[in-house]
């Protein structure tokens, strides 16, 4: 069975079939956060052979990096849903001058940066 083309993202995901659509959305995910978690494991692997504080400072840097991409993706969504309403509402024009989502990983190094000079400090 062949695929049907679609002219557009919004023609896709106004009549592509609901299983074949959240399959074709959920796989990079799916893949990206499988990718993060291997590096996770195998950073944990490596560190733990340095000492044990080691180990448990990565433990709190996962934590707050974990923290940092929930936000990100809080304000991702929240802009994904305000750009979906203006194209499901047929007002085209106003929906690419909806605000995106900020620029989160500038954000996350800005606040390394910050945790990494304080710590400095010390």
């Amino acid at each position: 069975m062949a695929k049907k083309k679609y002219k557009d993202k919004y023609d896709k995901l106004a009549n592509a079939p609901i299983k074949q659509l959240i399959s074709s959305l959920a796989i990079p995910t799916i893949l990206s956060m499988l990718v993060s978690a291997l590096y996770n494991t195998a950073d944990s692997f490596f560190v733990g052979k340095i000492n044990t504080q080691s180990v448990a400072s990565i433990g709190i840097v996962f934590s707050i990096m974990t923290l940092l991409q929930a936000i990100g993706f809080f304000l991702g969504n929240g802009s994904g849903i305000m750009i979906s309403t203006l194209l499901g509402e047929k007002k085209k024009e106003e929906a690419p001058a909806a605000p995106p989502a900020p620029p989160a990983p500038s954000k996350e190094e800005v606040l390394l940066t910050e945790i990494r000079d304080l710590l400095k400090e010390k």
